[in-house]
């Protein structure tokens, strides 16, 4: 996994950690009133997921899966830095993967439309 030098500045404190236990705990959420999993209990997978829906529900807006910010981010990175790029970015060990999240250059391809003819 990469991650810019803004990724590391906002996750530093959870990574220096004992590597025996999870970086992120329900123990340490600020949001433990509305907490759904036991005290002591890793997060669940779906956990991120809930929380996004529940918040969108919250404040009225069309709810979003935490896997679009894997699919937008792949799709830039794809575009402009190219496929190969992506797949490494996004830990595929093939490209037919990487496409699945990341779409295909439309502009590119009308640019290329436009030089040819």
């Amino acid at each position: 996994m990469f991650l810019g030098e803004k990724a590391q500045t906002i996750l530093r404190p959870w990574l220096h950690r004992d590597p025996e236990t999870y970086c992120f705990q329900p123990a340490e959420s600020d949001m433990r009133k509305s907490r759904t999993t036991t005290v002591g209990k890793p997060y669940r997978r779906d956990s991120y997921a809930l929380a996004i829906r529940r918040a969108c529900e919250k404040v009225g807006i069309k709810p979003w899966s935490p896997n679009q910010l894997r699919h937008t981010l792949l799709t830039r990175v794809r575009k402009e830095f190219g496929l190969e790029a992506a797949q490494v970015f996004g830990g595929h060990a093939r490209a037919d993967v990487t496409q699945i999240y990341a779409e295909r250059d439309e502009e590119l391809a009308a640019k290329v439309a436009r030089m040819i003819g």
